[in-house]
């Protein structure tokens, strides 16, 4: 009610005394009525003038307490996963009690390196960008499908079936990794993650890529699967530079000459057990910009579509058919070359020019001559078993060559048919240069 409605003008009188006092004198506070407006029941109450002020207090307030109450809107949240739960606590710095939704809003990233079976809870985890899982055991991403804010994942299993559906829930991610896990069941999860730019798939069972025909923005590729032999959605991802294939049905490459890639491998599963029947490599012929290439495992014989690749310093050819390297001849930025089972190569000479070489790797083929490596003079680390090696002096020549300010520091030459100059061409080596020298 208004008081004004009842009297004009408000004279409150407060009387100050004490018990050891003479009254003070009477104070009048005249309050205009136009200004007093209640719209409660209070209580005026006259005080000593040692009580600080009168207090006017509605009649419905509760008077306060001490017990703390959690704050409205926060609910308490349960890790099942105890590995899961420690984590949390020590991000939150709460180690014991009750963890409420509340206390997760700050969490950002979680990095769990231990293994984890389930992950109940972590779906109040809702402003976190980065979830990395090292060793999970469990069989879905459920919770991951309130956590639009992830940007990147990278999960590790052991192999086992996982459920991914929940993902298509995160449409903000650039980074994707799912390693040792079979997603064959839901990959098409993933098809409308159209901000992917880094996209990692080892799974047991994948026997194409049609999911990712439409992810356009990926930049880096790399898939993995025993049974992956349909490769022709990679055709229209233009923008991918880094592709790593490891599969076992593979049978061509054509599908990648549209791409402007500058870096590529490919592994035939299984390793050294087939090849693959991939043996035209004419698709990187126009790929100038290519700088690690590498193949594992398939039927080449010829590698001439490399000699336009002038930009290539990371060169793996293993157990393929070739029988020599003269394509190499103008490729002179190579820095490292691993040529390994490669039953027919007989000719290296084709390196020669390649002087910038610093880790030369070549490996269970019928090498005899190595006349190209001296004039390699950058020559870091030698590998050279079992091969059909008699003479070393070539590389007593390299080590004489101190034009890139350094020597080998070690040469592995077992398995090789080394003649008695060759024995003391290692001696020369280890004595006057230095350099380790591992032969038998």
């Amino acid at each position: 009610m208004r008081v004004a409605a009842i009297i004009p003008v408000l004279i409150v009188l407060i009387e100050g005394c004490t018990a050891h006092r003479a009254p003070s004198p009477v104070t009048a506070v005249v309050i205009p009525a136009e200004s007093v407006t209640v719209t409660a029941t209070y209580t005026l109450t006259a005080v000593s003038t040692h009580t600080p002020a009168a207090s006017i207090s509605p009649t419905h307030t509760p008077a306060a307490t001490a017990t703390a109450t959690a704050t409205p809107g926060c609910f308490v949240v349960t890790f099942a996963d105890p590995n899961l739960e420690q984590l949390i606590r020590a991000k939150i710095a709460k180690y014991s009690g009750d963890i409420y939704n509340c206390d997760l809003a700050g969490i950002y990233e979680i990095d769990v390196v231990f293994e984890i079976y389930d992950l109940s809870g972590l779906e109040y985890c809702t402003n976190v960008k980065y979830l990395d899982l090292d060793f999970f055991k469990g069989n879905t991403l459920a919770q991951l499908a309130t956590m639009k804010q992830l940007v990147n994942i990278h999960i590790h299993g052991k192999g086992q079936v996982i459920d991914i559906t929940s993902l298509s829930e995160c449409t903000i991610l650039s980074t994707l990794k799912l390693i040792n896990v079979d997603i064959s069941g839901t990959v098409s999860s993933i098809s409308n993650l159209f901000n992917l730019v880094v996209l990692d798939l080892d799974s047991e069972s994948l026997p194409n890529l049609s999911a990712l025909s439409a992810l356009t923005k990926l930049v880096y590729l790399s898939v993995s699967a025993s049974n992956l032999s349909d490769i022709s959605a990679i055709s229209g991802l233009t923008n991918v530079e880094y592709l790593d294939i490891v599969a076992g049905g593979i049978t061509s490459l054509s599908v990648l000459s549209g791409l402007d890639l500058r870096e590529f491998s490919f592994t035939h599963l299984p390793r050294y057990i087939r090849r693959s029947i991939v043996s035209d490599l004419s698709p990187f012929a126009g790929m100038t910009n290519l700088e690690i290439f590498r193949v594992s495992g398939a039927e080449i014989t010829d590698i001439s579509p490399l000699s336009n690749c002038t930009s290539l310093i990371n060169l793996t050819i293993n157990d393929t058919l070739i029988t020599n390297l003269n394509a190499l001849s103008a490729l002179s930025n190579l820095q490292d070359v691993t040529l390994w089972e490669n039953i027919n190569l007989d000719d290296i000479s084709g390196l020669a020019n390649s002087k910038s070489i610093s880790d030369l790797s070549i490996i269970g083929s019928k090498v005899s001559d190595i006349s190209a490596i001296s004039t390699m003079s950058c020559l870091f680390s030698i590998d050279l078993p079992n091969n059909m090696i008699t003479d070393i002096h070539p590389i007593v020549l390299n080590a004489q060559d101190s034009s890139c300010g350094q020597s080998p520091y070690s040469i592995f030459l077992t398995g090789n048919p080394l003649s008695a100059a060759a024995l003391a061409d290692i001696e020369l080596l280890e004595n006057t240069y230095g350099v380790s020298v591992m032969y038998e």
